[in-house]
């Protein structure tokens, strides 16, 4: 009777593990995989949210350097090292939360043109890494999109880089200075 009552526990056990698998294996097929998911594209209006932005993959330096290697390819070492030392400059080299979220040096929304609507989820209120203030800034798909945005944007200026940061030709002549000083890891 002992035995008989151990085997039938055993049993019991045994079905109770395979249900409990099966209904996890189960689950996961109903949930999708979010982690690497993308936002719907084209929409720079969009303010996205927290929960929005928690299913993502936080961009990192891997992103970056994959980025650069793109825009290197592309569109030759000089723009590459351009574009490095800038993100290296405005990210604190790949690891400020606005790039982890945003996949971009910092652009707040508002009077930039020619952005593809593909590369864009829309944007997030965030602090900005240099004063502080709160600012919508673009959210895009990865910073490879962004780097090639910023590619096209200076080739459109000319080569003049310092232009993204500022207008004014004073502020530019500092910023490509602050550039100049950054050493690339990425392009050598």
């Amino acid at each position: 009777m002992k035995k008989a009552i151990i085997i039938i526990s055993i049993l019991l056990l045994i079905t109770l593990i395979v249900s409990i698998i099966m209904y996890r294996e189960k689950l996961s097929n109903l949930i999708p995989d979010m982690t690497n998911s993308k936002l719907p594209t084209g929409d720079i209006n969009k303010e996205l949210t927290a929960t929005d932005l928690a299913f993502r993959k936080q961009f990192d330096e891997t992103d970056g350097q994959k980025a650069i290697e793109y825009i290197q390819g592309a569109y030759g070492k000089g723009l590459a090292t351009t574009i490095e030392k800038m993100l290296r400059l405005e990210t604190a080299h790949f690891k400020s939360k606005q790039y982890k979220l945003t996949g971009s040096a910092g652009m707040e929304v508002g009077g930039w043109q020619d952005i593809p609507k593909d590369s864009v989820v829309g944007h997030f209120v965030i602090k900005d890494n240099h004063d502080g203030h709160l600012g919508k800034f673009i959210v895009w798909n990865s910073p490879t999109d962004f780097a090639v945005y910023l590619a096209e944007y200076i080739k459109r200026h000319e080569g003049n880089f310092a232009r993204w940061n500022s207008t004014n030709k004073a502020k530019q002549i500092s910023y490509a200075n602050e550039v100049d000083k950054i050493k690339t890891h990425f392009v050598v």
